[in-house]
């Protein structure tokens, strides 16, 4: 698409890009599509080695902080680090408000500062851009 950036760097070119949509000059599934390819960025893909009930056992995850919720829905309600015999961390037991599929393959842990708030565009901007995109042909 001519104008379409190769990558979106910062909120002034999700922006420009909506407004190339709102012309007409842009795909609007190709905005979308780079919109939700960002928020896959938002958080840490973290493979589950165990899920048992309301825990699951990850690798050494610092980032897992009581009161988290993740993409899923569940909420962080204990953390406990496992250390080795030399005191070195090696797991994670994350416990969570409610079960966790016994199938779990990763859970998605969310980034401190969100990816948006770093591009310069706010949750505001990029919810109302969204909401006139789902409305575009």
């Amino acid at each position: 698409m001519v104008g379409f950036p190769k990558i979106l760097k910062t909120g002034q070119d999700i922006i420009n890009c909506f407004e190339m949509v709102d012309l007409g000059e842009c795909s609007p599934d190709l905005l979308k599509k780079e919109i939700e390819r960002i928020e896959r960025t938002n958080s840490l893909h973290i493979p589950v080695s165990k899920a048992e009930g309301r825990n699951a056992t990850v690798n050494y995850c610092y980032e897992a902080t009581v009161g988290l919720t993740l993409d899923n829905g569940l909420k962080i309600t204990a953390v406990e680090h496992i250390t080795n015999e030399d005191e070195t961390p090696s797991e994670t037991v994350i416990t969570f408000n409610k079960n966790v599929p016994s199938d779990t393959a990763a859970i998605n842990i969310p980034l401190a500062v969100n990816v948006f708030t770093k591009m310069g565009i706010s949750e505001k901007q990029l919810q109302e851009i969204k909401g006139a995109l789902a409305y575009v042909e």
